[in-house]
């Protein structure tokens, strides 16, 4: 442990590092939100799925057979809106966590030219690593989520595709 303060006290002595803390942080917030932002599409979109397999099942065609699939798919899209939600909880952690831990670096920079409060400097410190490792933490959770989703969203396919008598 001793020899991390060591190794973060040598960056704060050298300017590029220490921007690059303070920066690596902002560009994870960015990547983070853009994936924030591309679930809340997803999202949307498996909601209008829901929607119209709603529909195609209170309509109740006389084919059982298709009735049974849009319940399937239904379900499905259910899942996926639920997963959606997850992996965009996660996303949206991990932005709040990168932008607290670019505030934190800005302080802990501040705190490390005073010999006086090396022990002030090396809790910002921790505190910074924990709470960027949790946004990281975060966004490996989310994009699992998407993954999971996505394969929810091949099934509904392949299933639909099944359905019109076409393979994929």
């Amino acid at each position: 442990m001793e020899y991390a303060f060591a190794m973060l006290q040598e960056m704060s002595a050298n300017r590029f590092a220490l921007l690059t803390l303070i920066a690596a942080p902002a560009v994870m917030t960015n990547a983070s939100s853009v994936l924030a932002l591309g679930t809340a599409n997803r999202l949307a979109r498996a909601i209008d799925r829901a929607r119209e397999m709603a529909r195609q099942i209170s309509a109740g065609s006389g084919d059982e057979e298709a009735l049974k699939a849009a319940r399937r798919q239904m379900h499905r899209a259910d899942l996926r809106a639920k997963l959606l939600l997850r992996a965009m909880t996660s996303f949206y952690f991990a932005v709040g966590s990168f932008a607290a831990t670019s505030l934190i670096s800005i302080f802990g920079a501040a705190l490390s030219g005073d010999a006086g409060l090396a022990v002030a400097y090396r809790v910002v410190t921790l505190i910074a690593i924990i709470v960027g490792s949790a946004g990281v933490i975060a966004v490996v959770i989310g994009c699992s989520v998407l993954v999971r989703e996505t394969h929810i969203a091949v099934s509904n396919l392949r299933d639909e595709a099944a359905t019109l008598g076409l393979h994929l």
